[in-house]
């Protein structure tokens, strides 16, 4: 799988997530491969990387819930959703928080419902916010972002089939 940086969406995020970790990290990797290749172990994916481990079980278990095991990924060492087929980053966390990417169809309706498209995860300098552009809101842990996501990547034929089936990934229940 590639990331789609042809994606603006994407594109953005991608370079922003970039900037926090040496340039002889891949850009894309599972976890699997992250552990595999020597960076590190579950607990380092879970604490070590500055990242919430409620914030990442968020978005791996909740929001990636039935989906692709592929899906749930590590963008330049950040727990991410990525599309598996096109390749676009749906959800990211930082730190104590989580952005997720919003169908156009549905931003007004999100803005609408007090969710805010200003980043307020970590950044690496102390300049202001980075400006992901409008596809991003930051999560609020409520049910109607799994919605979104399953807007960007389609869960799997077996959990469509059987809704709220556990995932069915290891490493995901491991972590």
């Amino acid at each position: 799988m590639e990331l789609a940086l042809c994606d603006d969406a994407t594109h953005r995020v991608s370079l922003f997530l970039r900037q926090r970790v040496v340039d002889t990290l891949p850009l894309l990797m599972s976890p699997e491969e992250f552990i595999r290749d020597g960076y590190g172990d579950e607990e380092t994916i879970m604490v070590g990387l500055g990242h919430h481990p409620e914030v990442t079980a968020r978005v791996w278990d909740v929001l990636g819930e039935g989906l692709p095991d592929s899906a749930c990924t590590l963008v330049s060492a950040t727990p991410a959703l990525v599309d598996p087929v096109s390749g676009r980053l749906v959800a990211f966390v930082s730190g104590t928080a989580y952005m997720v990417r919003v169908p156009e169809t549905e931003r007004a309706t999100a803005l609408t419902a007090g969710y805010r498209q200003e980043f307020g995860g970590c950044w690496p300098s102390e300049d202001a916010p980075p400006d992901l552009g409008p596809d991003w809101v930051e999560g609020q842990f409520q049910a109607v972002e799994q919605s979104w996501v399953r807007a960007f990547i389609a869960p799997t034929e077996a959990t469509a089939a059987e809704p709220g089936a556990a995932p069915d990934t290891a490493i995901r229940s491991a972590l």
